[in-house]
């Protein structure tokens, strides 16, 4: 995947809301920065390092600005690709479990549960 492209989605302005951004950093990192996790997720996000190679993971885990436009960057490509409707939010699970799986309706239950997360710190039902 060309990263340049998926900077240039993350442009509009209306892409990916601050506060949907901040709740999916909440449910994947707590806010903590210098987190890893067992399956090679890296910083904010939680960006997996095998899904995005060319971002720098290193830092992911030091650079807060650089963590939060790596992850507001993938998550405005998934919205791009999966929904033109500001007000669906049913696309968000497949930050968690990745574009293939969403779209091949795999791990539905992770993705109720995942949605149920995000939904809950959107204070919406």
């Amino acid at each position: 995947m060309n990263f340049i492209l998926i900077l240039l989605i993350s442009i509009n302005a209306n892409a990916v809301s601050e506060k949907l951004l901040n709740c999916i950093v909440q449910v994947e990192s707590g806010g903590v920065i210098n987190v890893i996790s067992k399956t090679g997720d890296y910083g904010l996000g939680q960006i997996n390092k095998k899904a995005w190679p060319d971002i720098d993971h290193d830092r992911l885990l030091t650079d807060r600005a650089y963590s939060l436009g790596q992850t507001r960057a993938i998550l405005s490509y998934y919205r791009s690709k999966l929904s033109k409707d500001s007000k669906d939010l049913n696309w968000v699970c497949s930050y968690n479990i990745g574009l293939t799986a969403y779209r091949q309706n795999k791990k539905r239950i992770s993705c109720a549960q995942y949605n149920r997360k995000v939904f809950k710190c959107l204070n919406l039902k």
